[in-house]
């Protein structure tokens, strides 16, 4: 019910939520409901502890207020070090995505799980397009790993990103 206030920096602060009620009834209509955390930051920043309580508090809010079991978790912006993962199972959620931009497949670690980024700007072609890629490969594992690895150097680079496990995000 309220609004992206995280999307600040890209104009999109206002754009609407999702409240309980609409929730519900999607979760009502067969659709999973999953959690991304409680305040949406960038957990592979955060103290060990906050990272325990985003990603618990979480999954009980929405099982509270939707009177069932929420199995999933989308790490916040895709970034996940060791210590969400492990934050991630301890809240006992049965998989956790994140931002890979490809395909999933059998072989993929449950608490790492790819998916594409999906957003206002995509719309039905580009849609039908991310759902017939072939993007499971060992080529695709291993452009996604690099990027993976690329990015979390950038982020450490004052400027770019702060610095690892600072006390906000």
């Amino acid at each position: 019910g309220a609004t992206a206030r995280w999307l600040r920096g890209c104009g999109e602060q206002d754009r609407p939520l999702l409240g309980w009620p609409e929730l519900r009834a999607v979760a009502e209509a067969g659709v999973e409901v999953a959690a991304h955390s409680h305040t949406h930051p960038q957990l592979d920043r955060l103290p060990t502890t906050r990272v325990r309580a985003e990603a618990a508090t979480s999954r009980v809010a929405l099982e509270d207020a939707l009177g069932t079991g929420v199995e999933g978790f989308a790490y916040p912006y895709g970034y996940w070090d060791r210590s969400a993962r492990q934050a991630v199972r301890a809240a006992g959620f049965g998989y956790a995505c994140q931002v890979g931009e490809r395909t999933s497949s059998a072989t993929d670690d449950p608490w790492s799980v790819p998916r594409h980024s999906i957003d206002a700007g995509t719309g039905v072609p580009g849609l039908a397009r991310l759902l017939g890629a072939s993007t499971t490969g060992r080529a695709a594992h291993a452009r996604a790993a690099l990027g993976r690895v690329g990015w979390r150097t950038a982020r450490r680079i004052p400027g770019v990103g702060g610095n690892p496990r600072e006390g906000s995000p």
